[in-house]
C-alpha cells in the first residue's frame, strides 16, 4: 500500500512511477526499465509518496559517473518534479498561473512591492505565457539542488517559487526601465533561463525581495582616525548583513609605536583587523554564506610583517590572530623593480612621512609614488625620518609568497597596475582589490558623515566618502559555443542588465550608492570557459589555446564595450566621465591593441572606439571582472569563471545530499579535460595575463600548485613578470596539492 500526502491509502501502481521515469530518461541513454529495476522499493508496507520520490532521486543520483552522465539529468528531471509539487503544496498555485503566483509572492511580502508600479496587471497577463516549464524541467541535479537551497524562495514549510518564476521576475524588474519592458522581459528571461547569461549570487537572490542588496563587490578604505575607524565597522556590517564581500585598505592607519594624539605609542595595525575579523563571523550575509573581508595593506607599512602573519599560531600574540579573514598585501613598481633588482628597501611610517613632506603617500600612483619611495629613501638618508626598518625587497618577497602558498588565501595586489585603466585616476584612485580580486576602482575614506538610527536599523545619510561598489554577471561561453551572433547578444543584454540593476537595485551605504551612480561600474566575466575551451579541443598551456582563449575574451569585451557606448548614446554617460581620460583603453596605446587584435584575428578597430568615447562618452566607466562565481556556476551546470576543472569527477553537498559534479561535455569529450593541477602553475598564470589584456579591472588568478610539476621559483618569476609588463594585476588564491596523490583523473582508466 501506499500512503499518500493527505493520509489516504492506495494500492501500489507502477504505471504511476512510469510517469515520472519514463520522461526523465527521455532524450537520454537511460532506459526507463533498467531504472525501473534498481529501485528498492517494498510496496508489501505502507511507503510515503514522498519517500517513493527520494528513492527515485537517490538511484539517479548513484548512477551518475564520468561514463554515464546522463544520470545527472534523470536525477535533476525528478528533483524539479519534486521541487514543482512542493511549490504547489505551499502555495496552492500551479506553474502556469504566473499571474497568480506573482501576485501571492509580492502579497505575502516576498517580492518587493513597487513591483505592483513597474507592471500592470494586464501586461503580467501577456507575459505569463511566455514562460517555459521545460526550461526548469531540464537541469542537472546539481543545478536544482543548488537552486533550491541558495537562490529560491521559501519559507518554513519549504520552496514557494518556481525557477522560472524568480527569472522572469528578475528580468521584468531588470526591463522595467526599458521603453519596451515587454520586450526586453522576454529577452532577458530566455537568455537567464536557458543560462546562457549567469547573476552573481547576491544578484540573483535579491533583486526581486523588498530592500534586497544586489551588489557582489565593496572595496572601502579606512582614514587614520578613531571615528573613522568606527565606522569603518559600521559600514562592513552592513554590507556583510546584506550579503557583499568585502575588500578594505588600512594603508592609512599609523603602524604602532607611532606617536598618536593623546597617546604616545598607536596600536600596531593587528589590534584594527582583529575587530574586523570578529565582524566578519558575527555578522553573516543573511545566512547565505558567510561574511567574507579582505583587509589590505602596503609592503612599506611598518606592521606589514605582523599582517601577514596574522593567521599564524607560530609568531606574535594569539590574542591579536585573525583566522576567518583574507589578508592582502598591496605592492607596487617601486618595489617589484627592487625585488628583481635584489636592492633593499625601506619600510617606514607613513604617519610621520606626512608630517615631513604634507603628502599622504597612500594616495599616489605612477611616477608620483616611485618618486616618493626615493624621497623616503633621502629623508631616511639624511636623519629626519626616523621610524623605519630596512629590508631586502627579495626577502620580504619571499616572506610573502612563503605565507601565500602556506595559507591559500593570502592575497597580493599591484597598486599601479590596478589604476591601469581608472579612466578617473586625477579624480581618484584604487588602493586595493576586493574579495575575488577582479573588482576595484576609486575610494575615498569619509571624513564627514551624518547618520541616523532608528529602529534598530543604522543609516548614513550624508558623507564625502567613496566605496566601489559593483553588480556582477557571467557569460556562459559553454552554452554559447561558437555561436558569434548569440555571444554579442549576450555581451549587449549584459550591460544592459547591469546599468539597470544600478538604478533598480539597492545599496547597503551611501557611499557604495554615491559610487555606482557616479561612474556606473559594472562587472561582466565569464563562466564555463574550460567546458568551452575542452568542446573546442583547446588546451591552456600551448600557444593554440592561449591565442583562442585571448581571442575570445577580446571579442567579450568588444561587444561590451560597444553595447556601454551605445546605451551612453541613448541614455547618456556616467555622470564622472568629464573627470575622464580615454587616450588609453586597458591601459595600452589604442594603437597597440589594433595590432594585438590582429593577431588574435578579430582585427576591431579600438582606436576607432576610444575616439568615439572621448567624442560622444559611454555609459559605464569600468565593464570586465572574471570573477571566480563558484556558486553561480554550479547553478549553470558548468565549470567556474576561466579556469580548468578544480577536479574532473568531484561531490558537493548542496542540501542535504551530497550530489557529483561533472564537467558539461565529459560524456563526448572525456580526454579534453584536465584539472588545473595537471597543468604547471606558470601556465596558468600566464594563460591569465594573456586575458587580463582585455580586462579593464582584474581577473580571479587562483594558481593551483602542484608538487610534482611545479616549483616556487617558476611561479615567483611568472608573478613578477607579469607584474612588471602589466598583464597581471592581482593574484588570489594559492592551491596546493601533492602530485602523488592526483592520480589518473583525466580518463577512467
Amino acid at each position: 500500500m501506499v500512503l499518500k500526502r493527505d493520509n489516504t491509502k492506495v494500492e501500489w501502481d507502477v504505471s504511476k512511477i512510469r510517469k515520472q521515469t519514463t520522461p526523465a530518461c527521455e532524450g537520454t541513454n537511460i532506459n526507463p526499465l533498467e531504472f525501473e529495476s534498481q529501485l528498492n522499493i517494498n510496496s508489501h508496507h505502507n511507503i510515503k509518496t514522498s519517500d517513493i520520490q527520494e528513492n527515485l532521486i537517490l538511484t539517479a543520483k548513484n548512477n551518475i559517473s564520468m561514463e554515464n552522465p546522463d544520470w545527472n539529468l534523470v536525477g535533476g528531471r525528478l528533483m524539479v518534479h519534486q521541487h514543482f509539487r512542493e511549490v504547489w503544496k505551499n502555495t496552492k498555485i500551479d506553474f502556469s498561473n504566473f499571474k497568480e503566483h506573482f501576485d501571492y509572492l509580492i502579497r505575502n511580502g516576498y517580492y518587493r512591492q513597487d513591483l505592483l508600479d513597474m507592471y500592470t496587471p494586464q501586461e503580467v497577463r501577456d507575459i505569463s505565457f511566455y514562460l517555459k516549464k521545460d526550461r526548469d524541467y531540464n537541469v542537472l541535479l546539481s543545478q536544482i539542488m543548488l537552486l533550491r537551497s541558495k537562490y529560491l524562495i521559501k519559507n518554513k514549510r519549504g520552496s514557494v517559487e518556481y525557477p522560472s518564476t524568480a527569472d522572469m521576475t528578475n528580468s521584468m524588474i531588470l526591463a522595467s526601465l526599458e521603453d519596451n519592458k515587454i520586450k526586453y522581459s522576454k529577452e532577458y528571461y530566455n537568455l537567464l533561463s536557458t543560462y546562457v547569461l549567469s547573476l552573481a549570487t547576491p544578484f540573483k537572490s535579491n533583486l526581486r525581495v523588498p530592500n534586497g542588496n544586489t551588489g557582489s563587490c565593496f572595496v572601502g578604505e579606512s582614514p587614520d582616525s578613531l571615528n573613522g575607524l568606527m565606522k569603518t565597522y559600521t559600514d562592513m556590517a552592513v554590507i556583510s548583513k546584506e550579503g557583499g564581500g568585502i575588500g578594505w585598505y588600512f594603508g592609512k592607519v599609523r603602524p604602532g609605536d607611532s606617536y598618536t594624539a593623546r597617546v604616545p605609542k598607536a596600536n600596531k595595525i593587528n589590534k584594527w583587523i582583529k575587530i574586523v575579523n570578529d565582524v566578519a563571523v558575527a555578522v553573516n550575509q543573511r545566512g547565505i554564506r558567510k561574511g567574507a573581508i579582505t583587509p589590505a595593506l602596503d609592503w612599506w607599512h611598518l606592521d606589514v610583517i605582523d599582517f601577514i602573519e596574522m593567521k599564524s599560531e607560530l609568531n606574535g600574540d594569539l590574542r591579536d590572530k585573525c583566522f576567518d579573514v583574507f589578508p592582502q598585501v598591496v605592492v607596487d613598481t617601486y618595489f617589484i623593480e627592487r625585488v628583481k633588482a635584489k636592492k633593499p628597501v625601506y619600510k617606514f611610517d607613513q604617519y610621520e612621512y606626512k608630517k615631513l613632506t604634507g603628502t599622504d603617500i597612500t594616495d599616489l600612483i605612477g611616477d608620483e609614488l616611485y618618486a616618493a619611495h626615493e624621497e623616503v629613501e633621502q629623508l631616511i638618508k639624511d636623519g629626519k625620518l626616523k621610524h623605519f626598518q630596512e629590508v631586502q625587497a627579495n626577502k620580504l618577497w619571499k616572506q610573502f609568497l612563503e605565507v601565500w602558498i602556506e595559507y591559500g588565501d593570502f592575497y597580493i595586489a599591484h597598486k599601479d597596475n590596478i589604476n591601469m585603466s581608472n579612466y578617473m585616476s586625477e579624480f581618484g584612485i584604487a588602493k586595493c582589490v576586493n574579495l575575488c580580486v577582479e573588482s576595484f576602482s576609486f575610494t575615498k575614506a569619509a571624513t564627514t558623515w551624518k547618520t541616523e538610527v532608528s529602529n534598530d536599523e543604522y543609516q548614513t545619510t550624508e558623507s564625502d566618502g567613496f566605496i566601489h561598489s559593483c553588480n556582477l554577471t557571467s557569460i556562459n561561453v559553454a552554452n554559447i559555443l561558437n555561436d558569434e551572433k548569440l555571444l554579442k547578444r549576450a555581451c549587449y543584454a549584459a550591460v544592459r542588465i547591469l546599468d539597470s540593476s544600478i538604478t533598480l537595485g539597492t545599496m547597503p551605504v551611501i557611499e557604495a550608492k554615491k559610487s555606482a551612480e557616479f561612474i556606473r561600474n559594472i562587472g561582466i566575466g565569464i563562466v564555463g570557459m574550460a567546458d568551452w575551451m575542452a568542446y573546442n579541443g583547446y588546451m591552456y598551456d600551448n600557444e593554440k589555446g592561449i591565442k583562442a582563449g585571448e581571442a575570445l575574451m577580446e571579442k567579450i569585451a568588444w561587444y561590451c564595450y560597444n553595447a556601454s557606448y551605445e546605451l551612453g548614446q541613448e541614455k547618456g554617460s556616467y555622470e564622472g566621465i568629464e573627470h575622464s581620460n580615454y587616450d588609453k583603453l586597458f591601459g595600452k596605446d589604442t594603437k597597440l591593441l589594433d595590432k594585438m587584435s590582429k593577431h588574435n584575428e578579430n582585427d576591431f578597430d579600438w582606436s576607432g572606439l576610444a575616439k568615439n568615447i572621448r567624442e560622444n562618452g559611454i555609459r559605464n566607466m569600468l565593464l570586465l571582472s572574471p570573477a571566480p562565481n563558484t556558486s553561480s556556476a554550479l547553478v549553470q551546470g558548468v565549470i567556474a569563471s576561466w579556469l580548468p576543472a578544480h577536479s574532473i569527477d568531484s561531490t558537493q553537498k548542496l542540501g542535504d545530499m551530497v550530489v557529483p559534479i561533472l564537467p558539461k561535455f565529459i560524456g563526448t569529450r572525456p580526454l579534453a579535460y584536465k584539472t588545473k593541477f595537471m597543468y604547471k602553475a606558470p601556465d596558468i598564470i600566464r594563460f591569465g595575463r594573456h586575458l587580463q589584456r582585455w580586462v579593464d579591472t582584474g581577473l580571479s588568478l587562483e594558481v593551483p600548485i602542484n608538487t610534482e610539476n611545479t616549483n616556487i621559483k617558476e611561479i615567483s618569476d611568472e608573478i613578477l613578470d607579469g607584474f612588471i609588463t602589466g598583464e597581471l594585476k592581482a593574484v588570489y588564491y594559492s592551491l596546493t596539492v601533492d602530485g602523488k596523490r592526483i592520480g589518473c583523473v583525466g580518463c577512467a582508466n
